[in-house]
């Protein structure tokens, strides 16, 4: 398995697989770069993409620190960018969903001529909604019960987790991640943000959202689509957060038309 050193030293694992222009996939919070197989994006891009998969710190076989301070969103960032230096790729296009969308933002304010183009799923540039403070402090605190119970509370809000998907969670050091939500800005304290990126971020972006996740993305995405210098906004309908993210068949259509576009201009 292929592992780049961040330049704080932290080992990050990635996967490659495929030929084609160069796509970052990135996962959510508490996945691996093993979902991309399971919700299908791997079998259907494979032949047209060299497709780039990294298990972000403290999830999958990258290392997991316990301190706080390994996990900024910066640092996340550049995590990327040691990978494309690993490979010795200058610039590539990507694709991450909610956690990985996060990241996606953060590589448009840290390292923009890195990215041809970033596809952002589940999630919005601005000063989170009111009720995030809450869920972040219930996630917070069910992680300090162990994986099992982390697990069965999101359930109750989201539904089964698929199998594969469920048993890689339960492998999660729910230490590093509580970690990792430690090092970000509260909530009630303005949270992750990065409006401030957005008029230097001239790349093609594609804002992907369910209909039903106002939560995360929603009307938020669709005015950063509008601030953006080449942003586009597709909602996609019957999909809240969770949903977007493990049917990969929704998402698709519009990935594989955006990055067309992009490949052939």
């Amino acid at each position: 398995m292929p592992f780049t050193t961040a330049p704080d030293g932290v080992r990050i694992h990635y996967a490659v697989e495929g030929t084609g222009p160069p796509l970052i996939l990135l996962h959510g919070f508490t996945g691996s770069h093993r979902d991309w197989w399971s919700f299908g994006l791997v079998d259907a891009l494979r032949d047209d993409f060299q497709l780039i998969m990294l298990d972000a710190r403290g999830h999958g076989a990258s290392e997991k620190p316990h301190e706080p301070g390994s996990y900024g969103l910066d640092i996340a960032a550049f995590d990327v960018v040691a990978v494309l230096d690993d490979l010795g790729i200058r610039q590539a296009n990507y694709y991450g969903y909610s956690f990985g969308g996060i990241i996606g933002w953060a590589l448009g304010k840290y390292a923009p001529d890195r990215f041809a183009s970033l596809i952002i799923g589940g999630a919005q540039p601005y000063p989170p909604p009111a009720g995030i403070s809450t869920r972040f402090g219930e996630m917070f605190d069910y992680l300090g019960q162990g994986m099992e119970r982390y697990i069965e509370w999101s359930e109750s809000r989201v539904g089964p987790w698929p199998p594969e998907f469920r048993e890689r969670g339960l492998k999660n050091d729910p230490q590093a991640l509580q970690s990792f939500m430690r090092a970000q800005p509260m909530p009630d304290t303005d949270g992750i943000r990065f409006d401030d990126a957005l008029d230097g971020m001239t790349m093609p972006v594609l804002l992907v959202s369910g209909d039903d996740d106002e939560r995360y993305a929603g009307k938020r995405a669709e005015q950063a689509a509008a601030q953006l210098a080449r942003g586009r906004y597709v909602e996609i309908p019957d999909a809240n957060h969770f949903k977007l993210y493990i049917r990969g068949d929704l998402v698709l259509p519009f990935i594989v038309s955006f990055l067309n576009e992009q490949t052939r201009s």
